[in-house]
């Protein structure tokens, strides 16, 4: 190989030698620059991960729930809030009071949009019930509302006002009944009853009506009775003696023989500075011609008189005073064992008559009963 052909030879190796190089060191440098591009990438992306919010551990976020974007949302409230101002809101004010408009609680306050329907519940108050309502609506209109309901007092239990005879515990006089409004006050007071005078009375004659029933009962006595007294004793009739109705009364048809011995129930002073004994029931006699005696043994009714018996077959009726009871006995001049209205239908199974003439009656239940207070049926007897 010539010299040309070494010197060449060089030349190219040096040649091929840079361009190495060079390539190597372009190379190089290309690559320092996407190191240096990625590695500028890796940390923003590093630091955008560290700004996000870290999930609760108690929030579960679901891969499969998307998150929505916030402008949507945003979109959404707006729209809402566009509709909200188109509707219109208005208010219902409901009122709660009694029969004088007095309020009986707080009014209740409903808001709502034009054309919404409402649910209330009614109140209940104490002894009032729902009367009647003003300007009742189910929905909300354009323009605010009120609605007034009317309560009222509930009827109270009634009070029932007795007058009775104190002395015969009779009533006298029809029963009254007023009646009113729970809470509300009444008064009462005695009436005029001709022939008795009121001395006193049992029970409230004033207070308030309430859900509980009241009597009241004014007691009576009799004009021309001064004092009255209660007693328990017998006497014995010294001479014979007119029965009467009452004291200062009507005459009974039945007189009592002298010797009779009876029992005294009560003793009544009269205006006429007359004494009378009641000798039981609607009976009375003057005392007079009387004395006390031990009550009566069968032996004195024996010597006093005799009687015979004969089987009846009657029919009649009590004839006594309107509204009257007659005394039945067990036996002749024997003791009360019943009383019999006037008016009352009877059946008799015989009569005894005595020594005196008297005439006695024994009904269908063995009781007697004085022929005086008895009218028999002529017609139905055949007679």
């Amino acid at each position: 190989m010539g010299f040309f052909g070494w010197l060449n030879k060089k030349i190219n190796t040096f040649s091929d030698r840079r361009k190495r190089q060079r390539k190597s060191f372009y190379s190089n440098k290309k690559d320092f620059r996407q190191n240096k591009r990625f590695s500028s990438e890796k940390r923003v992306v590093k630091e955008n991960l560290s700004e996000m919010p870290k999930p609760s551990e108690k929030q579960t976020v679901s891969p499969h729930i998307k998150t929505q974007n916030p402008f949507v949302q945003k979109q959404k409230q707006l729209f809402n809030q566009i509709v909200e101002m188109q509707q219109v809101k208005s208010k219902i004010t409901i009122f709660y009071v009694d029969q004088n408009n007095q309020p009986l609680r707080k009014p209740d306050i409903l808001v709502g949009f034009s054309g919404d329907t409402y649910h209330i519940t009614l109140s209940k108050f104490k002894n009032h019930y729902l009367a009647f309502v003003d300007n009742f609506t189910t929905r909300f209109t354009d323009q605010d509302q009120e609605i007034t309901f009317h309560y009222s007092l509930r009827i109270g239990q009634p009070i029932q006002i007795f007058y009775i005879d104190y002395d015969s515990r009779q009533i006298i006089k029809k029963t009254n009944i007023i009646s009113g409004q729970i809470g509300t006050t009444y008064r009462v007071s005695s009436e005029e009853i001709p022939g008795f005078r009121p001395i006193n009375s049992i029970g409230k004659t004033y207070g308030i009506f309430s859900a509980k029933p009241t009597n009241i009962v004014f007691l009576y006595r009799k004009n021309n009775w001064q004092t009255v007294q209660k007693v328990n004793y017998y006497v014995k009739l010294n001479t014979q003696h007119q029965v009467f109705s009452n004291p200062e009364g009507a005459i009974l048809p039945t007189p009592i023989p002298q010797n009779q011995i009876i029992k005294v129930f009560a003793s009544v002073k009269s205006t006429s500075k007359t004494t009378w004994l009641n000798i039981g029931g609607p009976e009375w006699i003057k005392n007079e011609q009387v004395e006390m005696s031990n009550p009566p043994e069968n032996i004195y009714i024996d010597q006093m008189t005799k009687t015979s018996r004969s089987s009846s077959n009657l029919s009649g009726w009590v004839d006594f005073v309107d509204g009257k009871f007659v005394p039945l006995f067990n036996k002749p001049y024997g003791t009360m064992v019943n009383q019999i209205k006037n008016g009352t239908k009877i059946q008799i199974i015989a009569t005894i008559s005595d020594d005196q003439g008297l005439i006695w009656y024994e009904l269908l239940n063995h009781t007697i009963i004085s022929s005086s207070y008895v009218k028999i049926n002529y017609e139905i007897a055949g007679m």
